[in-house]
């Protein structure tokens, strides 16, 4: 005897070979990729419709032993059949071949598909944001090391990639954390967004049967319920939206950080180098080592830019058309899984080859001496000194700039009278600053010392603001510990309301 599909009784035909190939098959693979996640949610709906008495405790104990048992076995345990249509039928079809297709067939009272594939996704979701979490605090955590390691080591800073002023790699560095910060208060939104209940939704307008939605919600570890129906199944998933923006945002910091030691890793600027074995190599020329780690996270965020405009553009349907998303491979499928893989990747990536980075102190240093990168610090000196306006210290500074570089005199070699050459010509008389003033005012180093105020490149700013960090980073943990121990406490809740259902 033939088993019956559940489209049977409607349609009267089987699906076509076509529709089965391009339409449920791919689903249906998409959906097996959360099977642990269905799992989860398959034995909380049925401890909740039995503890509610909407089906009796022996039909209970059969199916969740079922669950148990299809645990077990594994995904492969299904022999996922097109034929029979989505995941959800899937299991059921599993369970009625072991406990009876009556008994099998309750476990899907008083939900929908909507609310079933919802409840799935969002604890995928919520798995893939505390992933990218932790992998975010482990970078960060390097940074704040290499910043307080690095606090005193002078370095050139750029603007338009042209010597701007001097600062320290630790300054630079701990500059990138902040960037990592905002990305983890942002994972934070979108946690809170996302971690709710829509088990008892169902399809749109909720169920008549007795459910209890906050029992469902407890064991599954959400922080509340998806308060209207309508808005669980048509509206509501616009947390996937949040994602695809929040991981493109995390993508794009971290390849701006690439960017910069993709271009100090080359000869011409050869302030440091990269661990071997992180590096890959040329097919043809034996010299290099290529940067293949910076590389890769500039094609994440290049690929990031297509997250939020594929996500936005399956959402953006009336409310009658919500199966759009559930048809969409990038929504459901790659946007927790794929894109995920690789924003987390790169971040854990970075996590363990930044630390393996050597900073050649030395070139740096030489990099940020005999420059015209103090030419500021210089404005400010003559600005104090003299007792001018800073716009005539700028053209002052400005001026002296011009004169040496087409005289080809560099800055260390700068004194007072030279200075006072210029400011007669600019202001029509001298300075008289004295050669010691001139020469501490062109010092990068004496620059870096004398920054003051939260935020500057002083090496004992910086020191602080790393402890400051370190502060940041254990109140980041201390959350995302407490998120873990709620999950884990609900998973323990759940399995010994199976063991009491079961016996």
């Amino acid at each position: 005897m033939s088993e019956v599909r559940f489209t049977d009784a409607r349609l009267g035909k089987a699906p076509a070979k076509a529709f089965k190939e391009y339409m449920t098959w791919p689903i249906l693979v998409q959906e097996a990729r959360r099977f642990p996640w269905f799992l989860w949610v398959d034995q909380a709906h049925t401890v909740m419709l039995c503890e509610s008495g909407i089906i009796d405790r022996e039909a209970a104990a059969k199916i969740l032993s079922g669950l148990q048992q299809l645990e077990k076995e594994g995904m492969d345990a299904l022999n996922l059949d097109p034929d029979f249509g989505s995941y959800l039928f899937q299991v059921e079809r599993y369970l009625g071949k072991r406990i009876g297709d009556d008994t099998a067939g309750r476990m899907h009272t008083a939900r929908g598909r909507a609310d079933y594939q919802s409840a799935s996704l969002t604890l995928m979701a919520r798995d893939s944001i505390i992933q990218m979490c932790g992998a975010v605090i482990a970078l960060q955590r390097e940074l704040v090391k290499l910043a307080k390691e690095h606090n005193r080591t002078l370095m050139p800073g750029y603007t338009h990639y042209q010597h701007a002023q001097p600062t320290t790699f630790g300054h630079y560095i701990l500059g990138h954390f902040y960037p990592l910060q905002r990305d983890f208060a942002r994972l934070q939104g979108l946690y809170a967004r996302t971690n709710l209940s829509t088990l008892g939704c169902c399809s749109r307008v909720g169920t008549d049967w007795p459910v209890n939605r906050y029992r469902t919600a407890e064991l599954l570890g959400h922080d509340g319920l998806v308060l209207n129906a309508q808005d669980q199944t048509y509206y509501r998933r616009d947390h996937h939206a949040d994602f695809a923006a929040v991981a493109t945002i995390a993508a794009n910091n971290l390849a701006r950080l690439a960017t910069d030691l993709d271009a100090w890793y080359s000869e011409e600027f050869d302030m440091l180098d990269l661990p071997a074995e992180f590096c890959g190599s040329s097919s043809i020329m034996p010299q290099k080592k290529n940067p293949y780690p910076l590389e890769r996270a500039r094609a994440v965020a290049g690929e990031s830019m297509g997250w939020i405009a594929s996500s936005l553009g399956i959402y953006k349907v009336p409310h009658t058309s919500a199966a759009d998303p559930s048809f969409s491979v990038v929504s459901e499928g790659r946007l927790f899984d794929d894109v995920n893989t690789s924003v987390v990747g790169m971040l854990r990536l970075f996590s363990e080859f930044v630390p393996k980075i050597t900073i050649k102190k030395d070139r740096m240093d030489k990099q940020a001496r005999d420059r015209w990168n103090v030419a500021s610090r210089l404005g400010d000196v003559i600005a104090e000194k003299a007792g001018l306006p800073f716009r005539v210290a700028h053209r002052i500074v400005g001026r002296l700039v011009r004169w040496c570089t087409d005289e080809g005199i560099k800055s260390s070699k700068v004194k007072s009278e030279l200075l006072d050459k210029v400011a007669v010509e600019v202001i029509g008389r001298p300075l008289g600053l004295g050669d010691a003033v001139v020469t501490n005012a062109l010092d990068p180093w004496e620059f870096v010392l004398a920054l003051k105020g939260p935020g500057s490149a002083n090496p004992d700013v910086v020191a602080g603001a790393a402890v400051d960090a370190e502060g940041v980073l254990n109140d980041e943990a201390f959350w995302l510990a407490g998120q873990e121990a709620k999950i884990a406490e609900a998973r323990d809740k759940l399995a010994q309301a199976v063991a009491k259902i079961i016996g």
